[in-house]
């Protein structure tokens, strides 16, 4: 009788611990500003912390060519935000980007600036690390927690983005709440990153983050 009141007791206790994702993403913002009408230029600083919660060191690449870890919705400095109305359901954005285009001359010229450094380090091919603009890839240790911060217009592209997918307008008589997501992709990795981090990789059996970690809701307030 007394193991089987402790077995109970103990299912009870690990029912209510909250369960700690290995890689924990958390929205430190109180509130995010977002407004009705699209000419709109707040400007929020969304804040945002990454702690590692397992015993592994960790890469996260976000450069991703897996669809199965690449999500659309608003996306700006290697982070994308989503928003979801009181049912809890996510919106709709508009699609909207600002990605350099090839007839663009600032792409022609980030390329360029590409071509020049792989043939600089005695590359044979073309490095998808150098090529690709605003992403966010970086090391993070064991109990280690980085914290970020970046500029984002609900409504409008800002000039300084390197890239911007969705935009949105929301109703102000209308609740919503936000979060953000980073992806990692450890499925092509060895063919995107470049020789220096693929030898500190493998050097310090660090390992390659795959999925899309979420973080925490906050409200949202419409103006």
């Amino acid at each position: 009788m007394k193991t089987l009141i402790t077995l109970i007791m103990l299912v009870a206790f690990c029912s209510c611990t909250k369960h700690k994702e290995e890689i924990e993403l958390k929205l430190e913002n109180d509130t995010i500003i977002a407004c009705s009408n699209e000419n709109c230029g707040i400007v929020n600083i969304i804040k945002y912390s990454i702690t590692n919660n397992s015993d592994n060191f960790y890469y996260i690449n976000n450069i991703c060519i897996d669809k199965g870890v690449f999500k659309r919705a608003i996306y700006s400095d290697g982070v994308n935000l989503q928003i979801y109305n009181q049912f809890d359901k996510e919106i709709k954005y508009n699609s909207n980007t600002n990605y350099p285009k090839k007839e663009n001359n600032i792409y022609s010229y980030l390329i360029e600036n590409a071509s020049i450094l792989e043939k600089s380090l005695d590359y044979d091919n073309q490095v998808g690390f150098y090529r690709n603009f605003g992403y966010k890839n970086f090391y993070i240790y064991p109990g280690e927690t980085i914290y970020f911060e970046y500029s984002l217009n609900l409504n409008s592209t800002v000039g300084y983005e390197a890239v911007r997918v969705g935009l949105i307008s929301l109703d102000k008589r209308e609740d919503y709440k936000a979060t953000v997501s980073i992806s990692s992709d450890s499925t092509n990795y060895k063919n995107i990153l470049p020789r220096d981090i693929l030898k500190t990789i493998k050097t310090n059996k660090v390992k390659v983050y795959h999925g899309i970690i979420e973080s925490n809701k906050v409200p949202i307030k419409v103006l």
